[in-house]
């Protein structure tokens, strides 16, 4: 039973709610609302949304896993259609919460898009096997309709809505840039089962010149945000992931090991944390008036 526990564990890929969930809390902060338990309820909701496409893509790429050695102890405890029904069962939760949280229309909106999402990135369309789509649509969920998942829940305002747009377009731009890393360690079995990511097309060091590019890209257009006062100076300070950020691409051209270049998309992922603790920071202190 406990290594049943641990596969389960595997398959909810936790990490990642380490970028959603502040992503969720900042559009929170941008509505306005001050209302804690608004905030745990659109909480609930992206941990839910993310955990179920997070077992919809185990449950696709099932075999390729096993190929890379990822997520060992889940195929070692659990049956791949018992991830089907996972999936169903959280779906269900899912739209129970939503419901009975008297969810907005918008807000069912973002949830109907991110639900479809997860289903064209992994068993229908399947956009994660192909560049640049699958970037885009990993940064779609974590940068744009997570921000939106928070920001439903807060207001409806159209003005708010387009006063901090620049916000969520930084995000994704940012983390589709940083999604690129996944996939250096996955190469393998990613080129048996006919992926078409950005490693395999182009190469480790053509896909980390690109990534390169599109990380600095987004963090131009930030700092045009700042001189045409679209955003306050104080959003100056993320600069300092994006130093992380090229640290991380240098740390991940010098290695070849597996387990190193995980380890690198993992940090990504961690520098998409600090990205998203500064500006929920500099919006705390703003509405704190400081």
């Amino acid at each position: 039973m406990n290594n049943r526990l641990k596969g389960v564990r595997e398959a909810f890929n936790l990490p990642i709610l380490l970028v959603v969930v502040p992503t969720v809390a900042l559009g929170f902060l941008a509505g306005g609302s001050t209302n804690i338990l608004l905030l745990l309820d659109s909480s609930v909701l992206i941990v839910l949304l993310s955990i179920s496409a997070n077992v919809i893509n185990n449950y696709a790429d099932w075999d390729i896993d096993v190929m890379n050695k990822k997520r060992n102890i889940m195929h070692e405890t659990w049956l791949r259609n018992e991830l089907l029904v996972f999936y169903l069962i959280l779906l269900v939760v899912l739209l129970v919460i939503a419901f009975m949280s008297h969810a907005s229309v918008y807000l069912w909106i973002t949830v109907a898009l991110l639900v479809l999402l997860g289903i064209c990135y992994s068993i229908t369309i399947r956009l994660k096997n192909t560049a640049p789509l699958n970037y885009i649509a990993i940064a779609g969920a974590y940068g744009f309709l997570s921000f939106y998942m928070g920001f439903f829940t807060s207001s409806f305002s159209s003005s708010k809505f387009w006063l901090w747009i620049p916000v969520p377009l930084f995000l994704f731009a940012m983390d589709l840039g940083y999604s690129i890393t996944k996939d250096y360690s996955d190469v393998i079995g990613d080129k048996a089962y006919g992926k078409k990511t950005l490693p395999l097309a182009i190469g480790k060091s053509g896909s980390l010149k690109a990534q390169a590019v599109i990380i600095t890209s987004a963090y131009v257009f930030l700092l045009l945000l700042i001189i045409f006062g679209k955003l306050s100076y104080a959003f100056s300070v993320l600069f300092l992931s994006y130093v992380f950020a090229l640290y991380i691409l240098w740390q991940t051209r010098s290695t070849d090991n597996n387990k190193l270049l995980r380890n690198a998309h993992l940090e990504a992922q961690l520098n998409g944390l600090l990205a998203r603790f500064i500006m929920i920071m500099i919006l705390l202190l703003a509405l704190a008036g400081i």
